[in-house]
């Protein structure tokens, strides 16, 4: 297959869960999935958030790097 794709799960606990003491899996807040993409033979990159594309491009056949910043929810700045 020419596409390879890679997946990062993550979460964040949730602020108020930990305001209350609690801990471990109760402190469980919002999780996200972050997928890369990309095709070998196009250079067509894709990065999805949630489901959601949030950026797309185009590289010359036989690069082999990718990076790409981002702002989301609560301000957080994500980086591939």
């Amino acid at each position: 297959a020419s596409k390879r794709r890679i997946t990062f799960q993550f979460g964040f606990s949730s602020a108020s869960a930990i305001a209350r003491g609690l801990t471990e899996k109760e402190c469980r807040g919002c999780e996200h999935e972050i997928v890369l993409v990309w095709s070998h033979m196009t250079g067509k990159r894709q990065l999805f958030m949630d489901s959601k594309e949030i950026h797309m491009s185009k590289a010359a056949r036989g690069n082999t790097k990718f990076e790409y910043s981002w702002s989301t929810f609560g301000g957080h700045m994500m980086k591939i």
